[in-house]
Formats: structure tokens, C-alpha cells, sequence
């Protein structure tokens, strides 16, 4: 429509980041990143996924435990108008990979602790 504003949900995030700045965007453990540091990192983390060929409306899913850096990956995905889907942390990596396979996810991106790297699981085990 004419004259009308389009509003990405980032646009939501950013007022939030000048507002509570320089108070702390997440605590974990003894780190507590100011909500500038946090949106650094994830614009950071956006022009990586940009880079890697990640385009609007493209699918990340994410495995990934909550830690320091769950904030900055989900608005990097919004940064990169990427679709963030979340994996469940219980599910196999087989059905990890065949819930990859299915949707053509441009990307995943992983925390170690997840433990999916690596991984070998075999159907029904």
C-alpha cells in the first residue's frame, strides 16, 4: 500500500539496543555483554551468514544451548532477514540431518556443547 511503513522485526530491536545501553543485554555466568557489544556480535555473525550465502527468507536453524551468544545469533538472523528455525537438542542427529535435508536450511549453525558435531548416531540407537 502506498504511503504505508514496512517494519522488519529488527527495526523492533534496535530502539531497545539505544535505549538500554550500556546496561548489560544478557548475563552468563561472570559475563554480562552491554546491549552495543551485543548487537556488534551480531552484526558480526550477519555478515557472515550473508557471506555465506545466506539470503532474505532463507532458513537457519539453530542448535544451540542458552549461553552468552544465544541473543546476538537470533538478531543476527533477523539482520540477515533470515527465517530462524530452532532445532530441538534431543532429537538425534539422524533426524537432525533428515530435518535438514527436508527443508534445505541455507545454514546451521551449532554450540559445541550441543554435541552435534562430530556425531555418529545410528537409526534406533
Amino acid at each position: 500500500m502506498r504511503g504505508q511503513v514496512q517494519l522488519l522485526t529488527i527495526d523492533l530491536v534496535r530502539p531497545g539496543v539505544r535505549r538500554w545501553d550500556p546496561r548489560a543485554a544478557v548475563t552468563h555466568g561472570s559475563r554480562s555483554p552491554t546491549a552495543a557489544a551485543a548487537a556488534e556480535l551480531s552484526n558480526r555473525i550477519a555478515n557472515v551468514l550473508v557471506a555465506a550465502g545466506v539470503e532474505p527468507q532463507d532458513e537457519v536453524d539453530l542448535l544451540l544451548n542458552k549461553s552468552r551468544y544465544s541473543i546476538p545469533i537470533v538478531c543476527s538472523c533477523l539482520k540477515a532477514c533470515a527465517v530462524r528455525v530452532s532445532l530441538n537438542g534431543r532429537l538425534s542427529a539422524v533426524e537432525h540431518g533428515c530435518r535438514l535435508a527436508a527443508t534445505g536450511a541455507r545454514a546451521l549453525l551449532y554450540g559445541a556443547a550441543t554435541g552435534w558435531a562430530g556425531r555418529r548416531d545410528e537409526p534406533g540407537t
